[in-house]
């Protein structure tokens, strides 16, 4: 049969409706970043379907890959560069860094005249070399997917209190109680991301207030578990650990001094 109008446009609503209430800080920064200009509105289904495959594949969740991009390019902007670290996950130049990871050691500023599709495609193969496991299941969490950006060695320390040994200047809402010279932690990494995304995606905040109770909650639970399996708050890397100890590759968002 024939579909009116009317019924098309009230089923492109409900996926849409579907779709925000699922995934709310991801949809809204993919609207977003259309909005400005990073991602050409007839990429957007491309998008989204290669950050849900990696969504599923490596377990993350894709509000919290949003958060990433938030933090570490504006929100999946493709050109965005400190001079060193380039893209919508700042791949670094040097040796053994990001840039290096995805063949892209000699001229690591050519990633940002690529588009976010190209580059999605280059974050699934980071994230292959970094070693984060497929798993098929919703696994990882924030802290973890961030970590695996900008410092995978520091993964081992699986202390929610523990500072972790992040090289350079990072943003001031990654540090405990946001005061750059203090620790940076897996709590400190989880709430200042959960509150740089609410802060800049206004349109989606009730939802996302929502999330940043229940992932602060989730943090916390996992501090009190590893103080009550080691009698305190360990800083040695966790035993069994999926990550591996001794990864030095380092990518950093855009606040990174050279």
């Amino acid at each position: 049969g024939i579909t009116s109008p009317r019924l098309a446009a009230s089923t492109t609503s409900q996926v849409l409706a579907s779709r925000q209430a699922a995934d709310p800080v991801f949809e809204r920064t993919l609207s977003r970043a259309v909005e400005r200009g990073f991602i050409p509105a007839a990429d957007v289904d491309q998008v989204r379907e290669k950050v849900g495959r990696m969504a599923r594949e490596y377990g993350f969740d894709p509000d919290d890959f949003a958060r990433v991009v938030l933090m570490e390019s504006d929100g999946m902007n493709p050109s965005a560069t400190n001079g060193r670290c380039h893209g919508i996950i700042q791949f670094c130049g040097g040796p053994g860094r990001g840039a290096a990871s995805v063949g892209f050691a000699s001229r690591p500023q050519d990633i940002s005249k690529m588009s976010v599709l190209q580059q999605l495609d280059l974050v699934d193969r980071y994230f292959q070399d970094v070693g984060i496991p497929r798993s098929g299941t919703r696994v990882m969490s924030l802290d973890d997917l961030y970590l695996s950006v900008l410092t995978p060695a520091a993964r081992s320390l699986r202390a929610a209190d523990a500072p972790l040994p992040i090289p350079g200047t990072q943003a001031r809402v990654l540090y405990e109680g946001g005061q750059q010279g203090a620790a940076i932690t897996r709590r400190s990494i989880t709430q200042g991301l959960l509150r740089y995304a609410q802060e800049r995606l206004p349109a989606a905040a009730s939802q996302i207030t929502t999330q940043i109770s229940q992932q602060i909650s989730a943090v916390t639970d996992r501090a009190l578990g590893t103080a009550a399996s080691t009698g305190a708050a360990s800083t040695q890397p966790a035993g069994g650990s999926n990550w591996p100890p001794s990864r030095q590759i380092v990518a950093a968002n855009t606040l990174e001094t050279p």
